[in-house]
């Protein structure tokens, strides 16, 4: 379902369309806990972790007062609803960031794949429920169906805009600082203003066409911080013995941080390129067809 239809239905009233997506949204997520429940689990809680994700992006458009508190706590329910399935992420993250690393320096890893396989079997065995997620998610599910929102246009715009300088802001400090958190910042943000952009992408061009360029933004940071986590991994599971195996894998990880922070420098410049002040004639919809 996510896709297209992630996009508002151009002459639809944003209330309804915030509503209608948050309820679908919602929705998959569940679908994706049930399949993890029973089935296969890694893709099915990277859906739902997406999931997730987008919702909390979308109730980010709710301007501030009474509905902001409102959202605000809805996005806490999917906050905590995503930090109950963290040790299922993790593993997942680190099988794959190993595939990556092994990828991109071939034999040059192998030297830590013991010391990799342990770290890789202690993740896998944290235990995995996805109860908690389905209680929280089933919450957020219920309340949206109630929401009775008043938004316009102009509302949707204006979130627009708060994403993209909070994004142009974090990426500032993080090319600035070069801090593991300052980029896992400006990954949060640019997130939320790539959802955004493609939110209103069917009836605004211009966020249509810079979608493509925060999609791959985002997933620059998102293998950055992934190498984060293989990194603290490895902190965290080393003893003695595996000194050098740690030395390797954190050597090679953190040359590969470096160059993704250079891929994300480049991508950035090009995504954020507009001067906040004149983002705001970016966002002026299409003309509605003769």
């Amino acid at each position: 379902m996510i896709g297209p239809a992630l996009a508002f239905e151009p002459g639809r009233p944003p209330s309804a369309e915030i509503k209608r997506l948050a309820i679908a949204l919602a929705d998959d997520a569940l679908r994706n806990l049930e399949t993890a429940r029973h089935g296969p689990r890694e893709e099915a809680v990277h859906e739902a972790r997406k999931r997730f994700k987008e919702l909390r992006a979308l109730l980010r458009l709710v301007p501030g007062g009474k509905r902001g508190e409102r959202a605000r706590a809805e996005r806490r329910l999917i906050r905590d609803a995503g930090r109950s399935l963290s040790a299922a992420r993790d593993a997942d993250i680190l099988a794959e960031s190993f595939e990556k690393l092994r990828g991109r320096f071939g034999s040059a890893i192998d030297a830590s794949r013991d010391f990799q396989a342990r770290i890789l079997a202690g993740a896998t065995e944290q235990p995995f429920d996805t109860t908690s997620a389905v209680q929280l998610v089933g919450r957020a599910r219920n309340d949206a169906a109630l929401w009775m929102l008043d938004m316009s246009a102009d509302d949707v715009c204006a979130a627009v805009r708060r994403s993209y300088r909070a994004s142009r802001r974090a990426m500032s400090e993080a090319l600035e600082s070069r801090s593991a958190a300052a980029f896992h910042e400006w990954r949060k943000r640019e997130k939320d203003h790539w959802y955004h952009a493609r939110f209103v992408e069917a009836s605004i061009p211009a966020m249509h066409a810079r979608e493509p360029l925060l999609h791959r933004l985002s997933r620059i940071l998102g293998d950055h911080h992934d190498l984060v986590i293989v990194r603290d991994a490895a902190a965290r599971h080393a003893s003695g013995a595996d000194a050098a195996a740690v030395v390797n894998l954190s050597i090679l990880a953190r040359q590969r941080m470096r160059e993704l922070e250079a891929e994300a420098e480049a991508a950035g410049a090009a995504a954020f390129a507009t001067p906040v002040d004149s983002f705001r004639a970016e966002l002026r919809p299409s003309a509605p067809e003769a």
